[in-house]
């Protein structure tokens, strides 16, 4: 029998692990979810988060450092989470917009949060989805998917966890300390689309 001390130092160890392969292996694919986050809210989007259950504590606390204040002074972002318990579909449909975001997180393949994602992507948000496992239905669904590939829904929300967290401060550094990478790529769209 491990000694809680045990189980401290093991956790410790394991969490490291599995965080340093997960962010050095997806950094691109945070930084490059960060970064049209950003630009998104630069150009007057929103951001909608939902999940279900620990799921829809983990969009709550992303929601919070994104209106209040995850590292830097500055004002608050449009972000709100979906009211649990009602017809997320429905909440996506009545208050996104072409130019916002929506964050769904789900340990597994939830049918209202594949449906929330489908509503964000028939009303033309960016959908963002993190999952525990690869998932197909969310893969379908999601302009940008960050599985963190975990058996375990202890470490997979873990990371999940760290990975809003990275988002949240990624955004803001995009926002607030380096502005001009979202003028460069804006402009860099409006000469490829013209």
């Amino acid at each position: 029998m491990q000694t809680p001390f045990e189980i401290i130092r093991e956790y410790a160890v394991e969490s490291e692990r599995l965080r340093r392969n997960f962010l050095k292996s997806r950094a691109a694919d945070l930084e490059r979810t960060a970064f049209d986050l950003a630009r998104r809210l630069a150009a007057g989007g929103k951001i909608l988060a939902c999940g279900k259950g620990a799921d829809d504590a983990a969009a709550r606390m992303f929601v919070a450092g994104l209106v209040d204040v995850c590292v830097l002074e500055r004002p608050a972002l449009p972000a709100m989470a979906l009211a649990a318990g009602c017809d997320f579909a429905r909440q996506v449909r009545g208050l996104g917009a072409p130019g916002d975001v929506l964050v769904a997180v789900a340990l597994a393949d939830d049918p209202d949060v594949l449906a929330a994602l489908e509503a964000g992507r028939e009303r033309g948000l960016l959908t963002v989805g993190l999952c525990g496992q690869d998932s197909a239905p969310m893969a379908r669904l999601c302009d940008r998917l960050l599985a963190a590939r975990q058996p375990s829904p202890f470490f997979a929300r873990e990371i999940h966890g760290v990975c809003l967290r990275l988002i949240c401060r990624l955004t803001e550094h995009y926002l607030f300390e380096h502005a001009a990478a979202l003028t460069a790529a804006h402009e860099d769209f409006d000469h490829a689309h013209p």
